[in-house]
């Protein structure tokens, strides 16, 4: 009598024959061969030779194919254990929503880190694909062999013990929480939670009861039963809640929330009653948590106002208001040092502050973070008191509360940190951090080792707890060896190039269609921060702008130096170029808040842009009608435009509600339109010779970077790159868009007539956009 295996492996057999004998094959296949087809290959042992046949792949439901890929992805053959390892990391919400999509997806995952497995392709999976893969070089990450199921990114995070046991839980972007357990990091539960971005989460003791409190955009504040994942009890606010805290040791349960309209407000959890409200900033309340002063109840708050407020729980009274930081405070922490209270803040200028609680005094602006700082925490090493600072740069700084030195900077996540927590695992004090890579890392404080899990490797091998170095492979002589933050087409000796500037100082020429390395060259110390292309006398250059603050232009041939430009005090992350009366010019944009122009021939100054009291981000020039513009992006929320001959001021465009990185301009419908990206997560399009705003492009879930236009097929199509590991393609018309996940960061994205190329964490990346783009377009 045959085994329950030989009967699975031969109901996948005689499944997968009928599908080849169809004339389209896997494209047509029905629900139930999609759906239940993995399950009897795996269970028949099949699943390893399906995996190498693309049709399946593109056909098969992610969700019933995801979790029978464990095995093969640890045991398998070298290449069905490669793609196994990229379907998993992709995970079921990033690998793509059709046939189409999959198979582009899993080809450029595979290229970036597997890239000794190969993806092999038939025609007809070439013909549908809305994008093909040109090349893709750089270095794969040093992920462990331990694959992550059923995790998608992270936006919040909490450490508890519950019965004994420590469990984590967290937040994740497509509104649903998941439990794990705090030993293995295995996944308890998981549920949909919210019909909105969940902003706060934790674990508490109410009645008796542990639960898991939410609270989200879709204004609602949510109690979930920890050990079923039940509803208890639903609260409806007023508008849409950003962050939320618990007030322990209070007679009442009470949950405190921030708001997008400044508020905060308090409810009886266990009566779901509101207990009171107050208006603490004159923006979007970013981080509350409630602590005590002395013997006072304060709640401590952070908005996007740049303001840090202390308040009494009580009495509702302003006692402090802490104010410094440029930038917005994304999260606050409290702790006690030398029996008095102090407050932490991380904030979008990329800086850290420690105030003095009870004075308001300034203590410490500690810098160091490349991007972002997103979160804080305190905790103890040993009988140290010190901060930990989460950032957009993958890091995580601790430092000396005391002194502001910075003691340590841990590495390893592969996206940027969005929560972080100090916490008792296994009888072990450490810092648990959460990633928009889909992982958490538990680390020693001490130490600063990335920590592995209690337990048996074929235990954790689905878990979301990921440990090791995390770093990326060595740099090559033909690979960046830091983040690309530039990335522009051009050509060179006849041939369509791809130049790319990394924060590792280095600029780099590639033929756009192979990726063969055409010529490099060091570029400036301390990192290239943004490029551009122009032709001067006939030839092709490059400019480029550094963290050493200067501008420099080379012979895109040669590589030899043409003009390096001083001027600016801090470093310069946006460069463009146009032409005025005939003549060429360079434009730099620096975080000393000003934006120069120089001619491109001479190296003249031409003219010192000011108007933004904040920093300069990206910069860009276009002609319209006989007039040439240049338009700024800056943290004020604001894109500043001028003309370029005159250095008069034009006007200004709103809409962002945090900083704007880049701007690009485009035509649509004959008109003049510009698009900037905002670390608040969209793209806005106006028409800037009016102001009019055309177009909110909402879907990326961090903060975008790299933003270009071009036209395809008679749209304009918008590109933008994002701290959520996104690439998307927009059709500005219709709003509609498609998602090209990345395995790092997106920092820099270029367009030009029908091919994309996009500078990443680890990579640089070009793709030929195909005709049935738009088609595979969602909205």
């Amino acid at each position: 009598m045959d085994s329950e295996r030989d009967v699975q492996r031969r109901i996948a057999e005689l499944l997968a024959v009928y599908v080849r004998q169809e004339s389209l094959g896997w494209l047509t296949v029905n629900s139930y061969i999609r759906q239940h087809l993995p399950a009897h290959a795996s269970f028949g042992e099949l699943i390893g030779d399906l995996l190498q046949d693309v049709g399946f792949l593109g056909a098969a439901d992610p969700k019933r194919l995801i979790p029978q890929l464990l095995s093969v992805a640890t045991h398998g053959d070298p290449t069905s254990a490669g793609i196994a390892r990229s379907y998993m990391r992709l995970g079921s919400s990033h690998v793509g929503g059709t046939f189409a999509q999959r198979i582009a997806n899993l080809t450029l995952e595979c290229a970036c880190e597997e890239p000794a497995v190969e993806l092999r392709t038939d025609p007809l999976s070439l013909a549908l694909q809305p994008w093909r893969l040109d090349f893709a070089e750089g270095r794969s990450a040093a992920l462990p062999d331990r694959p992550r199921i059923g995790s998608q990114d992270l936006s919040a995070l909490d450490v508890a013990s519950v019965g004994g046991r420590p469990l984590i839980a967290t937040a994740t972007v497509d509104h649903h929480i998941q439990t794990w357990d705090g030993g293995t990091g295995g996944p308890v539960l998981a549920y949909k939670a919210h019909h909105g971005a969940i902003r706060g989460l934790r674990i508490v003791r109410c009645a008796g009861a542990d639960l898991v409190v939410s609270c989200g955009a879709d204004a609602t504040i949510r109690s979930w039963d920890v050990d079923s994942g039940n509803l208890v009890r639903r609260i409806a606010a007023p508008a849409p809640l950003t962050c939320l805290s618990f007030v322990p040791g209070s007679q009442v349960p009470t949950v405190v929330c921030g708001t997008e309209d400044g508020f905060l407000r308090m409810w009886d959890l266990y009566s779901g009653s509101q207990l009171g409200e107050l208006r603490a900033h004159r923006d979007a309340v970013a981080d509350v948590t409630a602590a005590v002063f002395g013997n006072e109840p304060v709640l401590v708050s952070g908005g996007m106002d740049r303001v840090v407020n202390v308040w009494h729980q009580v009495s509702h009274e302003n006692l402090l208001s802490l104010t410094g930081p440029p930038g917005s405070i994304l999260s606050v922490a409290v702790a006690e040092v030398d029996g008095g209270p102090v407050v932490a803040s991380a904030n979008s200028d990329e800086s850290v502050w420690i105030w003095d609680g009870r004075t308001g005094t300034a203590l410490h602006r500690l810098i160091g973070h490349q991007a972002v700082a997103t979160s804080v925490a305190f905790g103890l090493v040993g009988s140290d008191l010190v901060l930990a600072s989460g950032s957009a740069d993958m890091t995580i700084r601790l430092w000396n509360c005391r002194t502001g030195e910075c003691l340590a900077v841990l590495t390893g996540h592969l996206g940027g940190v969005r929560a972080l927590t100090f916490a008792s695992l296994n009888e072990r004090d450490v810092l648990v951090s959460a990633s928009a890579d889909r992982s958490i890392r538990i680390w020693d404080p001490a130490t600063h080792e990335s920590l592995a899990p209690d337990a048996p490797s074929t235990e954790v091998a689905g878990s979301v707890w990921m440990w090791g170095s995390g770093r990326p492979a060595a740099a090559m002589d033909t690979t960046h060896g830091g983040p690309v933050r530039g990335v522009v087409f051009a050509d060179v000796d006849d041939t369509r190039a791809v130049m790319s500037g990394s924060l590792d100082g280095s600029l780099h020429v590639r033929d756009a269609a192979t990726g063969e390395l055409l010529r490099r060259w060091n570029a400036h110390d301390g990192g290239v921060l943004s490029i551009a292309a122009l032709r001067v006398d006939g030839r092709q250059t490059v400019v480029s702008g550094g963290h050493d603050g200067l501008v420099r232009l080379w012979d895109a041939h040669s590589a030899a130096q043409l003009l390096s430009l001083e001027g600016h005090t801090r470093s310069v992350w946006g460069v463009a170029a146009g032409e005025v009366g005939g003549r060429p010019i360079l434009v730099s944009g620096s975080r000393d808040r000003t934006v120069l122009v120089h001619d491109a021939m001479t190296g003249e100054r031409l003219l010192a842009l000011e108007g933004s009291k904040e920093r300069i981000w990206g910069v860009a020039c276009d002609s319209w009608q006989g007039r040439t513009v240049i338009a700024a992006a800056s943290t004020d929320r604001s894109v500043w435009i001028w003309d370029a001959s005159t250095g008069k001021y034009l006007r200004r465009l709103y809409g962002h509600a945090r900083g704007v990185r880049y701007v690009t301009f485009g035509r649509l419908r004959g008109q003049p339109v510009l698009a900037a990206s905002s670390a608040s997560g969209e793209v806005r399009v106006w028409n800037y010779t009016t102001g009019g705003p055309l177009a909110t492009l909402a879907a990326h879930t961090d903060g975008v970077w790299g933003v270009a236009a071009d036209v395809f097929q008679d749209r304009l199509i918008i590109a933008s790159a994002g701290d959520d590991l996104t690439v998307r393609l927009w059709d500005v018309v219709t709003q509609r868009t498609l998602a090209i996940p990345q395995t790092s960061p997106g920092y820099a994205v270029d367009l030009r007539e029908g091919q994309m190329a996009v500078g990443t964490g680890r990579h640089v990346v070009a793709v030929s956009l195909q005709d049935l783009l738009l088609d595979e377009m969602s909205g």
